[in-house]
């Protein structure tokens, strides 16, 4: 026999079942009250085995009628397939990354061929305050971040921490690295060209953050060492 609250948390999804699936419930709970009364004691133990039984049968029955019917609902998965054809094309992507424990921002060949992009040119990251989305364009402002050759590699970046820290925060405090996706579609506001950044990305810092308390030196204890030399040599 399953017990009441079992079967109403385990049929709790049956959808448009439900209805049913609680009038059994308690048709099942209304007759484990009846056999506890006297009147029910009178019964005789062959139509009392029966009457549960069929029941017991019934609700068997319909439980595994709508147990098939929630795990189909709930056993669908959402697969991703890493094929060949599909890694090949991901490594097209034009992307940026950024680390915040070298404070780098770096963009890979595709978007440095893209966007015909050389050692010394001036990037600039802008924010829209209003749907926080993240841009880059470039400018000959000597304000801006000039680019570098990374690592002795063909990829090129520039340093800010604070800039990675604002990035990457705001997609993930607990994040240390995210990759972003450069869209190749220009966004043109006031006469300058924009490229939006999308998260694509993101590994998390797996190192736990150590706090090292300070004692009180009044508190502390120093450990006394007997010393075979004279005291006047201590």
């Amino acid at each position: 026999m399953i017990r009441y609250r079992t079967l109403n948390r385990v049929l709790s999804g049956a959808g448009e079942y439900i209805e049913e699936l609680f009038l059994l419930s308690a048709l099942y709970r209304k007759r484990s009250l009846m056999l506890k009364t006297k009147k029910a004691q009178k019964l005789t133990y062959k139509s009392s085995y029966k009457s549960s039984q069929k029941l017991s049968n019934r609700l068997s029955d319909t439980l595994k009628r709508k147990l098939k019917f929630i795990n189909k609902i709930y056993s669908k998965m959402e697969l991703q397939h890493y094929t060949k054809s599909k890694m090949e094309s991901r490594s097209e992507e034009l992307t940026v990354t950024l680390n915040m424990y070298s404070s780098n921002i770096i963009f890979n060949q595709q978007a440095i061929d893209h966007f015909s992009l050389k050692r010394g040119d001036r990037i600039v990251f802008s924010r829209d305050e209003d749907s926080g989305n993240w841009f880059f364009h470039q400018t000959a402002h000597n304000d801006a971040f000039p680019l570098r050759t990374y690592a002795g590699s063909k990829m090129l970046a520039f340093s800010c921490k604070n800039l990675c820290r604002r990035i990457i925060n705001e997609v993930d405090d607990d994040a240390y690295k995210v990759v972003m996706k450069v869209d190749k579609q220009v966004v043109n506001y006031e006469e300058t060209d924009l490229f939006k950044l999308d998260v694509m990305q993101v590994e998390m810092d797996e190192f736990l953050p150590m706090e090292l308390k300070r004692k009180d030196p009044t508190h502390q204890t120093r450990a006394v060492f007997k010393s075979p030399a004279p005291a006047i040599f201590r």
